[in-house]
């Protein structure tokens, strides 16, 4: 008898540590603080399980069902915001997800399936405005794409695998236009065009890869060509031209891999020579020649690698000779003369740079 009763008492022991593993409730501490609790079974977690900062702020909760996260989980900034509400299937992000700003507001909601970002995903400002609305397929921006800003479109367009495509259009603040972009393929090729708030065209060019290749023009406000200039893959290359905005030109010279390069001259906006000289490697070289507004020569100054070295021949706009200043060997004083011939200002050098002015 007392043998029987020996054997069931073992059985009961063995049964209770059996059930004990089956289903134990864990509280984790931490430096005197709880980390963590919850229900495990077989060793993996199951139910409702609450996570801590050391604070003791929730930090975040949700149900575990086979160790894996499933339903709405709750997520919290330390000071007890309510940051994130999840959704899971079997430990993956499942339907939707929202954000929260500080104020409680939602700041953004996103769809996913299967941990990928898919459908719609909107984003709103603190007071609830909305800021964009885009579209997901496999976590890949897929379809439209719009962006507002005090309740106005910003820019819209289209997205296919992750990359924009077709025509895109950018708006002021206010609602004007201002740019279409349409994309010919996926790499950010295509063309664009640029508006001025009045409707005009502000500027006009290709991009080839997302970079400015071929012949790009700017327009000044009343429709008259700023600039003219050509580019290779994002340099400038080639021949560029600069306009006032009474079409009159400005200054022109050359690119060779986007540094100024050979001759290069400037106009007064009566079409008169101001400056002229050459480049090497985007500096300065050798005489330059500048010009009063009559034609009369004002000054030769001669440079060595983009610094200015010494000045000679100096006159006022009346062809008589006048002091160039003290400029030797790139340190000294250079004097500016006023259309009657009164000194305006002397500028000072150091080893070639400017380094200041003072009025006379």
């Amino acid at each position: 008898m007392n043998f029987f009763l020996k054997n069931i008492s073992i059985n009961l022991l063995i049964l209770c540590l059996f059930s004990s593993l089956k289903a134990q409730s864990d509280t984790t501490n931490e430096n005197d603080h709880v980390r963590y609790s919850g229900t495990f079974s077989d060793g993996k977690k199951e139910g409702e399980w609450v996570f801590y900062y050391t604070g003791g702020n929730i930090e975040k909760r949700g149900t575990y069902n086979n160790n894996f996260k499933v339903d709405a989980w709750y997520y919290y900034l330390e000071s007890g915001t309510l940051k994130y509400i999840r959704n899971y299937t079997k430990g993956n992000l499942e339907g939707q997800t929202t954000e929260f700003h500080s104020n409680d507001s939602i700041k953004a909601v996103v769809f996913y399936d299967d941990n990928l970002k898919n459908g719609i995903s909107l984003t709103y400002t603190p007071s609830g405005d909305l800021i964009n609305s885009s579209e997901y397929r496999e976590d890949k921006l897929e379809g439209k794409y719009i962006s507002y800003f005090n309740g106005n479109i910003q820019e819209s367009g289209f997205y296919l695998a992750g990359q924009p495509t077709g025509t895109w259009h950018q708006y002021y603040d206010t609602g004007e236009l201002m740019s279409v972009r349409t994309y010919t393929d996926v790499k950010g090729s295509g063309v664009f065009v640029f508006y001025h708030m009045n409707g005009e065209i502000g500027s006009n060019g290709l991009y080839l890869n997302e970079l400015q290749h071929g012949e790009w023009n700017t327009y000044h406000e009343n429709g008259n060509l700023y600039k003219r200039e050509f580019f290779r893959r994002g340099k400038r290359e080639g021949k560029a031209e600069y306009f006032y905005s009474n079409g009159v030109i400005m200054q022109s010279g050359f690119y060779i891999n986007d540094k100024l390069s050979g001759k290069w001259d400037s106009f007064f906006m009566n079409g008169q020579t101001e400056h002229t000289g050459n480049y090497k490697n985007g500096n300065r070289m050798g005489h330059w020649v500048s010009y009063h507004e009559n034609a009369q020569i004002a000054m030769v100054r001669d440079f060595k690698n983009g610094a200015l070295m010494s000045v000679t021949n100096c006159y006022d706009s009346f062809g008589n000779s006048r002091s160039c200043g003290t400029l030797k060997k790139g340190k000294g004083t250079l004097i500016w003369y006023e259309k009657d011939g009164r000194p305006m200002q002397s500028d000072f050098y150091e080893d070639g740079v400017y380094v200041g002015f003072k009025l006379r």
